[in-house]
């Protein structure tokens, strides 16, 4: 939402959900400190009354309004059950053994998967994808893990992999360590085997 439209100064303003809305609710009152600024309100959650709650605390008088769906047709978001079992282990196979078992019939053809996953049952994940896979190594294996104290040339290997358009490596089991500051060209799924459990891994999920 900006005032008027025209930009000279700007108070810019980052609305966070309806308790941290509270300390801004006479924001308006510094434009009579800055009575040329333009206003600017942005926000990825509002609803349409809480959209006329921010013009109103903005003091807006005329606000052009810009909205942007969120919707691609080429992103979207699938949420499966992991299914009720007394066994956390069973529960975190019911996800990777699918996974694996798919890339071993398809192989390049399946599409480049980063699954987030606990580094506790990471090594269960490579390791079955090393038994059914049988003789695969550094150079010609489809499969990658990415943790922190992970072999440097194994690390390297696997991202050089991934800048590519047409990586080798088409399944990478990881842990939030590979969220900051990686971006691929390739991948095509990315799976969350649990929420993030702290602020640092949701910033890096």
């Amino acid at each position: 939402m900006i005032n008027n439209c025209r930009v000279k100064k700007i108070l810019f303003t980052f609305f966070r959900g309806k308790s941290f809305r509270t300390a801004f609710k006479h924001i308006q009152d510094i434009s009579a400190f800055l009575p040329d600024a333009a206003r600017l309100g942005l926000s990825a959650t509002v609803s349409l009354q809480e959209e006329k709650d921010i013009v109103k605390a903005l003091g807006m008088k005329t606000p052009c309004i810009v909205k942007e769906s969120p919707d691609r047709t080429n992103i979207y978001l699938e949420k499966t059950l992991k299914g009720s079992s007394n066994d956390v282990y069973e529960m975190f196979e019911n996800i990777y053994k699918p996974l694996c078992d798919d890339l071993f019939v398809k192989k390049e053809n399946f599409p480049v998967t980063l699954v987030y996953i606990p580094i506790q049952y990471m090594g269960s994940a490579i390791a079955y994808c090393r038994f059914i896979f049988r003789d695969s190594n550094l150079h010609n294996c489809l499969y990658g893990a990415l943790c922190s104290g992970q072999d440097e040339k194994v690390k390297a290997t696997i991202l050089t992999e991934l800048s590519k358009k047409l990586p080798r490596i088409r399944l990478i089991f990881c842990t939030y360590v590979i969220g900051m500051g990686f971006n691929s060209p390739s991948i095509d799924c990315i799976i969350h085997t649990k929420p993030p459990r702290n602020l640092s891994d949701f910033v890096q999920k």
